[in-house]
């Protein structure tokens, strides 16, 4: 199937379940002196980039489906181009799969949303200082196009998370220490170059530190389903200013619309 068949297959599958989706339009509940909400335009291409964080979105659609039920009316095309053990200078592909910037180009790519860090960390401290220069010329390169044909990317930066401790597996103590020099540099990039930035990891070390007996993830740093669904609000927090947020699919089981929607984003993404 060629890039437009796919993209005409993967629209029009999409069109009766978004209309649905207006049934979970939320109402913004905007916190006094946060930061401006995240601006989406109708009919906006969005593109998620970056490690197995942002692969392992397209499995669970948390994210994806509060945007479209926040924005019921604007059409949005979102793809998933995440790629396991991704990093910012280092993003293996089979032979004659194509770089990046061709793929965001045939997808008009209007918003990306990037995820790096995680694996990076694993190197220590003594890799920050690479890390940093190297982050910066990435998200340069990708200012520097314009995949929509008329603009720049806006381009939404995202931290790690926390290591969460689970029995019988590393307890991730050294490591959330590098994980938040990694975040402190990944903010102070994004700051540089005028970018959104959402610290992930100062929320999900609070919640794993908490009271809270539910576990984000299988591994302490690769999320459940239910791990998703918490880190998404975390996520729309930061980013729109909201405290609702669509139940989880296991939470609201009874909900035809609900999993009408959550089964489209699925089978999309699967066809992608």
């Amino acid at each position: 199937m060629n890039s437009n068949k796919l993209n005409q297959f993967i629209s029009h599958t999409l069109v009766c379940t978004i209309a649905l989706s207006s049934i979970l339009c939320l109402n913004s509940c905007t916190k006094d002196g946060k930061d401006k909400a995240l601006q989406i335009e109708p009919k906006s291409s969005i593109v998620f980039i970056g490690n197995t964080f942002i692969d392992r979105m397209q499995l669970f659609g948390h994210f994806e489906s509060f945007l479209h039920s926040q924005f019921p009316s604007h059409r949005l095309k979102i793809r998933n181009m995440g790629w396991p053990a991704d990093e910012v200078a280092l993003r293996p592909r089979p032979s004659g799969f194509g770089n990046m910037h061709r793929y965001l180009e045939e997808e008009k790519a209007d918003i990306i949303f990037a995820s790096y860090g995680l694996n990076e960390s694993f190197k220590g401290a003594d890799s920050l200082k690479s890390f940093s220069k190297n982050l910066k010329i990435w998200l340069n390169d990708l200012k520097s196009h314009q995949y929509n044909g008329k603009s720049a990317p806006t381009i939404v930066l995202i931290s790690p998370m926390a290591h969460e401790a689970l029995e019988k597996l590393p307890d991730g103590i050294e490591h959330n220490k590098d994980i938040r020099l990694y975040t402190a540099a990944m903010k102070e990039v994004a700051s540089e170059l005028n970018l959104t930035f959402v610290d992930l990891f100062t929320p999900t070390f609070k919640y794993i530190n908490s009271e809270e007996k539910k576990k984000l993830t299988y591994n302490g740093i690769h999320l459940t389903a239910y791990g998703d669904w918490r880190v998404s609000h975390m996520l729309t927090q930061s980013l729109f200013n909201i405290n609702a947020f669509p139940k989880s699919i296991k939470k609201d089981s009874q909900n035809s619309q609900l999993t009408s929607l959550y089964r489209t984003i699925y089978d999309k993404n699967y066809t992608y």
